[in-house]
Formats: structure tokens, C-alpha cells, sequence
């Protein structure tokens, strides 16, 4: 029976050999239920394992994903530092080359004004010293013409056009006026 050879003895199976069989399978049922208990708790702890690994999950997420937030507020504070500083070193040295450029153009402009005004102070005299001697030889030339008129009145007339040739400030004519005589053109009184 089950495996087991029983004794037979007179009134049916041995006892002994019965008893140790029924507390072998109660000794076995025992040692499984008392596996099945460790089982259990096993399988108890792997549960509340899991329940807790979930926490844990679920907690290490929320705090990585708390402090991905402080990081990434820290890198875009820093980003956004970098870019005003960037922006801020951009606009001084823009502002220093548009001075720089400034200057070059203020001196080139100053340099060209004063060749302008070189040349043009030059060109000025000669025609000046042109108009004066074209009114010289006219005056030279037209001395004899005016013998019958007043001489006096002619003079007057010649000083006049003259002091319209100078092209010097009134106050110098004053100054001159007050030094040495004018001479007279030649064949004046």
C-alpha cells in the first residue's frame, strides 16, 4: 500500500509497521506544510518586495525628476548668463570698433579738409594774384584813356576797386590803412 510492505500479523496489518508509516506521511505532511508556510512567507516577502520596490520606483523618479528640474534650471540659468555676458562682450566690442571707425573717419574727413583747404587756399591766391595783375595791366591800359578825365576821381575809383581785391578781414584793411601809405599806380598824383 502506497509503496509500503505492511507485516501481516494475525488480526491484519502490523501495528507498529502502520504507526510508522501513518507518522512518516504525518512527519512529511508537516514538513510540507511547513514548506508551504515558508512558501507563503516567501512568497509574502517577494510581494511586499515588489510593493516596495514599486515605492521606491516611484519615489527615486519623483526625486530624479526633481532634481533633472533643479539641474536643468540651473543649466539654462547658467545658459541664459553666458548668452547676456556673450551679448553684453558683442555690444562692447561692436561699440568700440564703431568708435574706432568713427575716429578713422573723423581724422581721414579732418586730413581731406585740410588738403581741400590747402588746395583751395592755393588755387584762391593765384586767381587772386591773377585778378590783381589782369587789373593792373587793365588799369595800365586804360591810364592813358582816362588822361582827360579827372585824374583825382580815377585815383579814388582805383583805391576803391582796389580794396574790393583784397580778400583780408576789415579789421587787417584798418591796421593797414594805419601803417604806411597805399602806393599809387604809376602815373597817379
Amino acid at each position: 500500500m502506497w509503496g509500503k510492505d505492511f507485516r501481516v500479523v494475525r488480526d491484519g496489518l502490523a501495528e507498529t509497521d502502520v504507526v510508522l508509516f501513518v507518522e512518516g506521511l504525518m512527519s512529511r505532511e508537516k514538513e510540507g506544510l511547513d514548506k508551504l508556510q515558508h512558501v507563503e512567507a516567501l512568497h509574502e516577502l517577494a510581494r511586499r518586495t515588489v510593493e516596495d520596490a514599486e515605492k521606491i520606483a516611484v519615489a527615486a523618479m519623483d526625486e530624479g525628476l526633481r532634481l533633472s528640474e533643479e539641474q536643468a534650471g540651473r543649466i539654462v540659468a547658467t545658459a541664459q548668463q553666458q548668452a547676456q555676458d556673450v551679448v553684453a562682450q558683442s555690444a562692447k566690442a561692436a561699440q568700440e570698433r564703431a568708435q574706432q571707425l568713427v575716429e578713422e573717419i573723423v581724422e581721414g574727413a579732418a586730413t581731406r579738409v585740410a588738403s581741400l583747404e590747402a588746395s583751395l587756399s592755393e588755387r584762391v591766391e593765384q586767381r587772386i594774384m591773377r585778378v590783381e595783375q589782369a587789373f593792373r595791366t587793365w588799369l595800365g591800359s586804360v591810364r592813358p584813356l582816362v588822361a582827360v578825365w579827372n585824374l583825382e576821381q580815377f585815383n579814388k575809383l582805383v583805391v576803391e576797386a582796389e580794396s574790393l581785391l583784397t580778400l583780408d578781414d576789415p579789421a587787417d584793411t584798418a591796421l593797414e590803412d594805419k601803417g604806411p601809405s597805399r602806393q599809387t599806380l604809376p602815373g597817379a598824383r
